[in-house]
């Protein structure tokens, strides 16, 4: 590799692009050394038609290859905003279908992306959303960037297709740490539907943004003489400078129109004549085959093959090859063997300039060309779009068919622009239900606001009453994934169509009511009469995702109102049954991420992680983040239960690296866990820093996950003496969960705190009620370490024989219910009440129990509060070392243990979603920390 930074290109006069652009220039080559040493930027310029961005982005371009990085460019095209992934395939096509080693490129994560690659006839199964295909591309890159540090450049990005750009902020929440430069060029005013994409990529806190600014009169003045001699006039030169505005591109155009119709042609220049005028007459001068020519590569775009070309121009290749060489040498096309303009004000003119009638008839025979030459089902596609109808009836398949591929590929968006040309094409009333169909698919998926109302009409025009009860499930279904509570009318639909069902449509009627009431069936809701139904059909399999969402729904209702554990653990039990389930779906992420949930409330811990894992590993192997991020902070609660404080860091600091990727539901929940789990350890910065959320109260506090922030926000209170502010924060979490029925301490154990704050300020009265009530709530639903924090709390207040007896009972409670943490809690504080009532030698066993416990949960306040009352009592306990594993942090020891399993950097980095880099990292401080060399000494060291 080299160690020297590349070379930038030397400006001259003569050089339209780079004239006046040493600042743009100095940022592309910091962007380029930055990503040689292993921290990857972003760099935008930015700039009107014509400024240069093009030219500077050869420049990068040129840079790159000398500093021998791989290059991987691609542009957009106005044509084919619509084209799903088109920038992104013209980035990587060449790199992993040019037969160096794609197999490698494409392995690990990278794996997701493979079905881009692929031909429709080898792509296994439609994509559920496009977040696997973005993780997997951001595997590629990353993978690419190993062998050489990689340079990724997108012209033109304001006509890019929408999901390319998704990529291309996916790739910017992990750039720093990839050796990957991404430059970007764009027009800021350009009107486009992608324009709010180019602005967050702008943004970012990755992103370097360089404005270009029109030429000096100087600059002008020197292009002008470079080209028509030292001579030219300075009335001429500041005429020129007058007309174009400094605009590079227009300088040349008037350069351009003085040499081929002499200097009075400056007397239309300076009067403004617009830039079109002179390209046009420069492609008239060459004769009707040029014009034909020019204008069958506008229709085309560019990239196109001469031969197509030609054809669509009428003109035989041969005379096709030689028009094409004079329209390069009128500065009309680039020299190559694919047709491209100089410039896309160039082929934006030659385009404007056919007649619409004309247009249209080009791009349907276009169309018809590309689909008989095999070409992509979307490339087709975008030439049907601009059509506008011209094709013909033979257009519809063929949309649909794109729209099915777009839909693959986890574009449908693009499905849907498809879709409504189909439509509004369409002469067969036969096929109008379907293609509605289709449709109202898509704009589900797309989140269209007007999905529901397409799905209504699908559904009316559909010829069949189980036809239209079939699809009425199908987009409910969908429009529930999309998070639209319309979807209940839907199913309606579907059940008024089957008035008078047969016995072949029960089914159908069974799943169609149970989807519609998942919709309405919210946390705290009374369960619907017709779950035991639902219960008898997830026995034998039968139950649908909805169903089994409603299941867990009604699981969780339980556990949040503490009416009833047996049900609850029935219906979470049902809710999971099956196979692991592919959780990019939202519906069977939820319903998985509720079920376990429920069984977390229940007490049952070895059952929600055994609901949790298999999840986990199919979100990592899906690449979806969304899932991974709901499902490692729902473990992170599962595991600070059970006392585990390390895992449950790690699983925090897991879903808060989601948040990178667009996670965000839980986030308040999270921070609240990972601050509790902070608490315990003793560091109340770290806590505090915890708490800090994003959006902060003002855009969390009407959610449900505020509540957990406020309970855990008490406890950092009461870890530092502050009992008012302690009390303050644990009741207003009381209130919060009071109108939503969630009062039970199995949701969040705000009581025990509250407790704990009451009797520090003094007020016992308070103390004694609220330790009451948790009491009566946690015996009347039977979780068991609700009910030892309750017993424990009401110790606290009672004190005395009456303490020492609770704090016995709460032992009791814990002992066999796999609550490591609480358990501690409960023996240090029988301890600490044996000791206040004179017992010193019958406090060291229960204390000496917590003080084990607490080093085995990693909880280092309780640990060193254990060991201090324990001393008092004359006992001499041993210290534990800091030394070895016990210095790690959770995360580098998740990443330890992963490492002694066998997996190797990569593997761990796409199990966790991290980068590879930060693996290696991690590792390197944790062979310093336990003073080994590499993996050969690892799981020794761990387990001493």
């Amino acid at each position: 590799m080299t160690t020297q930074g590349p070379a930038m290109p030397e400006t001259s006069a003569e050089d339209r692009g780079l004239l006046e652009r040493s600042e743009e220039l100095a940022a592309i080559e910091s962007v380029l050394d930055a990503a040689r040493a292993g921290a990857g930027h972003c760099l935008v310029l930015e700039g009107r038609a014509g400024l240069g961005k093009s030219r500077l982005a050869s420049a990068a371009a040129a840079g790159a290859r000398d500093a021998s990085m791989t290059l991987l460019r691609g542009s957009g095209a106005e044509l084919e905003q619509d084209f799903s992934f088109g920038v992104v395939l013209q980035l990587f096509e060449a790199l992993v279908m040019g037969g160096e080693g794609d197999d490698e490129l494409l392995s690990g994560p990278a794996a997701l992306a493979r079905p881009l690659f692929e031909s429709e006839e080898a792509r296994r199964a439609p994509a559920e959303s496009e977040f696997p295909l973005l993780h997997g591309l951001h595997w590629l890159a990353a993978n690419a960037a190993e062998r050489a540090p990689l340079v990724a450049i997108v012209d033109d990005a304001h006509w890019a297709d929408a999901p390319s750009l998704r990529f291309l902020l996916y790739l910017l929440q992990r750039l720093d740490e990839l050796p990957i430069a991404l430059i970007v060029t764009a027009r800021p005013d350009e009107p486009s539907p992608q324009t709010r994409f180019i602005r967050r990529i702008t943004r970012h806190a990755l992103a370097r943004t360089r404005s270009l600014e029109p030429l000096s009169s100087d600059a002008v003045a020197l292009l002008v003489r470079a080209a028509l001699g030292p001579d030219a006039d300075d009335d001429l030169c500041a005429a020129g400078a007058a007309a174009t505005g400094g605009n590079p591109f227009y300088v040349t155009e008037l350069i351009a129109g003085l040499r081929a119709r002499g200097e009075s042609a400056a007397t239309a220049a300076m009067r403004g004549e617009p830039a079109s005028v002179a390209v046009l007459d420069r492609v008239e001068a060459l004769g009707d085959a040029a014009r034909e020519l020019a204008s069958a590569a506008a229709v085309l775009g560019d990239g196109a093959p001469l031969a197509r070309a030609a054809w669509l121009a009428g003109i035989d290749v041969d005379e096709a090859a030689a028009v094409a060489d004079a329209l390069a040498d009128a500065a009309v096309l680039e020299r190559g063997a694919l047709l491209a303009f100089v410039h896309p004000i160039v082929r934006d003119a030659v385009y404007s300039a056919l007649p619409e009638a004309s247009r249209a008839r080009a791009h349907a025979r276009a169309a018809e060309m590309l689909d008989a030459g095999g070409a992509d089902a979307e490339r087709v596609a975008a030439q049907l779009v601009q059509a506008q109808g011209a094709a013909g009836e033979w257009a519809v398949p063929a949309l649909r068919k794109a729209a099915a591929l777009a839909r693959g590929r986890g574009a449908p968006a693009a499905a849907v622009r498809y879709l409504r040309e189909a439509l509004a094409t369409l002469t067969r009333e036969a096929d109008r239900g379907e293609v509605l169909l289709e449709l109202a698919l898509a704009e589900a998926k797309a989140r269209e606001k007007g999905a529901p109302e397409r799905a209504e009409q699908a559904i009316d025009a559909l010829p069949t009453r189980r036809r239209k009860a079939e699809a009425a499930l199908d987009l409910g279904m969908s429009l529930m994934d999309s998070f639209q509570p319309e979807a209940a009318a839907v199913f309606s639909r579907g059940l008024d169509a089957l008035v008078d069902p047969t016995d072949e449509d029960e089914e159908l009627v069974m799943t169609l009511r149970s989807a519609r009431a998942a919709i309405a069936f919210g946390h705290a809701a009374a369960a619907p009469g017709d779950l035991e139904a639902i219960l008898e059909r997830a026995a034998r399999g039968a139950a649908t995702p909805a169903e089994r969402l409603m299941l867990a729904h009604g699981a969780l209702g339980h556990g949040l109102r503490g009416d009833s554990i047996e049900d609850l653990r029935r219906l979470a039990r049902a809710s999971l049954q099956g196979p692991p389930p592919d959780v990019t779906s939202p519906t069977v992420m939820s319903g998985y991420s509720l079920a376990a949930t429920a069984l977390m409330i229940a007490g049952d811990f070895e059952e929600s992680e055994r609901a949790m894992t298999p999840a986990l590993a199919s979100a990592r192997e899906r690449g979806s983040v969304l899932s991974f991020g709901v499902l490692s902070h729902a473990r992170a609660h599962l595991q600070h239960r059970r006392g585990r404080l390390e895992e449950a860091i790690a699983d925090a600091q897991s879903a808060l690296d989601a948040v990178r990727y667009g996670w965000n539901p839980e986030l308040p929940a999270v921070h609240a866990v990972l601050a509790l789990c902070m608490i315990e350890r003793g560091e109340l910065g770290a806590a505090e820093a915890a708490l800090d959320v994003s959006g902060g109260e003002e855009r969390w506090s009407h959610s449900f996950t505020w509540a957990d922030l406020l309970d855990a926000r008490g406890r950092l209170h009461l870890a530092r003496g502050e009992a008012q502010a302690a009390l303050d924060a644990h009741l207003a979490c009381g209130e919060r969960l009071k109108p939503l029925g969630a009062s039970h301490t199995g949701v969040v154990p705000w009581r025990p705190g509250a407790v704990e704050a009451a009797l520090q300020v003094g007020d016992v009265a308070l103390g004694g009620q609220l330790a009451n009530e948790d009491v009566e709530l946690a015996r009347a639903f039977g979780a068991p370490r609700e009910l030892g924090m309750a017993l424990r709390a009401s110790g606290l207040v009672a004190g005395g024989d009456r303490g020492l007896a609770l704090f016995r009972e709460a032992v009791d409670v814990l002992r066999p219910s796999g609550a490591a943490l609480e358990l501690a809690h409960a023996l240090a504080s029988l301890g600490n009440g044996l000791l206040e009532e004179g017992h010193r030698l019958a406090a060291r066993e229960p204390l000496a129990e917590a003080l084990d416990l607490a080093h085995a949960c990693h909880a280092d306040a309780l640990e060193e509060s254990a060991r201090t009352t324990l001393v008092s009592t004359g006992a001499r306990p041993r210290r534990a070392s800091t030394r070895g594993s016990d210095a790690l942090t959770p995360r580098e020891r998740r990443i330890a243990q992963m490492a002694v399993e066998g997996h190797g950097n990569r593997d761990i980095a796409a199990a966790l979603f991290i980068t590879t880099k930060t693996v290696e990292t991690r590792l390197g401080r944790v062979y310093r920390k336990l003073g080994v060399t590499g993996r050969g000494g690892l799981a020794e060291a761990l387990r001493e």
